[in-house]
């Protein structure tokens, strides 16, 4: 965390919002993931391999999607939520649970894994230090860019096949229907549809009637 920081203050883009945001998606996403070889391997790709823009830019540029603490600065705030819910969605599964219904802490890597690299590429690459979320929205092509960089990083530390396959389509395909190239005839796995509910439900901007009603009825 502390070389993701540093980074950020070089380029002058470390605050205390930030700073917070850092600590809570570390706190309740990133020690979270269990395996020995997934959360190095997990950390490796936050400091080396993410974009330094999806640790600042908000979650939405358009301000059709996500409520509004989402889509201020740090918005990774978003994947931070969207990590507090997975073990509420793993649990309507029988094969991710054990017999009195708690979440096996392999499958809640998987999806952990991917629901936080989902949105790294968001803002694209990041290279460009003049580059903003455009009026269009976030890159349509961002899970692909994801996945492609996890499967790299995932090899170098000799992550399971059958783990760095489920990471890399749940990455991939965390928009459902709404990645470039899906198709009716693409069969999603349970891990990807888990990756996907979360994402579809923590973006939802009727989050702020749910959470600050008193801001927005009368």
């Amino acid at each position: 965390m502390q070389e993701i920081a540093e980074t950020l203050r070089a380029k002058s883009v470390f605050d205390g919002t930030v700073e917070r945001e850092l600590a809570a998606l570390w706190e309740y996403g990133v020690l979270r993931v269990s395996d020995s070889r997934l959360k190095p391997a997990l950390i490796y790709f936050l400091q080396a391999e993410a974009p330094w823009t999806f640790f600042v830019y908000g979650a939405s540029a358009t301000g059709k999607n996500h409520p509004y603490w989402q889509r201020e600065r740090a918005g990774m705030r978003n994947t931070t939520e969207c990590c507090l819910v997975i073990d509420r969605q793993l649990r309507a599964y029988p094969e991710f649970t054990d017999e009195k219904f708690n979440v096996l802490s392999g499958h809640r890597d998987i999806v952990l894994i991917a629901t936080i690299l989902s949105d790294t590429f968001k803002a694209g690459s990041g290279e460009d230090d003049e580059g903003q979320l455009s009026s269009q929205g976030s890159d349509p092509k961002q899970g692909a860019v994801a996945a492609q960089r996890w499967n790299n990083v995932a090899r170098h530390f000799q992550i399971e096949s059958h783990v760095r396959d489920s990471n890399y389509e749940a990455i991939y395909w965390h928009l459902g229907r709404f990645t470039p190239g899906w198709n009716r005839d693409i069969r999603l796995s349970a891990y990807t549809e888990v990756t996907h509910r979360i994402d579809m439900f923590m973006s939802d901007k009727n989050l702020e009637i749910l959470f600050d009603p008193k801001k927005l009825i009368s």
